[in-house]
């Protein structure tokens, strides 16, 4: 698996942005996408979507409710079959899902952005990261020890990070 390359995965425009902050698929890109990584190689679902973050360095992640669905869709169609082992669905493509694989391998969501610009991105993705986990770290304390004197003061260094993130210009964020 570790062998594609990114320029592998062309083909249709993606959102450069999802909830998480970093990128999505569009509406219904999914099924070339896990047919093009069931061309590689047999996984069962979760696998797909591990797959499919590393590929992305982080940057995406489908969601299990994007990506399940499809499987099913995969399977009724006939394009991928499931097979039983260890507990886990195993899914292989079809004669018919390796055809349709190869004429319609989906993008990535990296399709549009260079590797080293996506390589660039991840510092600023992790402390994102790292940020939210304190933040609720914080609050779980707070809560606990109903000390809201604290809560009021990291309330004011995220509004004054807020401001100081605001100030900095990036090209096409208002």
């Amino acid at each position: 698996m570790d062998d594609v390359e990114f320029d592998q995965f062309e083909g249709k425009p993606w959102h450069s942005r999802g909830r998480s902050g970093f990128m999505q698929a569009k509406r219904g890109d999914m099924k070339p996408i896990i047919l093009g990584v069931l061309r590689e190689q047999s996984m069962h679902g979760y696998e797909i979507i591990r797959y499919l973050e590393e590929r992305s360095h982080g940057m995406w992640r489908p969601s299990p409710g994007s990506v399940y669905p499809t499987l099913q869709l995969l399977e009724e169609e006939d394009l991928v079959i499931a097979k039983e082992e260890k507990g886990k669905k195993i899914y292989t493509l079809t004669d018919k899902g390796m055809k349709q694989a190869e004429s319609s391998f989906g993008a990535g969501p990296w399709v549009h952005h260079d590797h080293k610009d996506l390589e660039r991105l991840i510092p600023l993705r992790k402390a994102a990261i790292k940020l939210m986990e304190t933040k609720r770290n914080v609050l779980k304390q707070a809560l606990h020890n109903k000390d809201y004197e604290a809560v009021e003061q990291v309330i004011e260094i995220i509004r004054q990070a807020q401001e100081q993130i605001e100030k900095v210009n990036i090209k096409g964020v208002k």
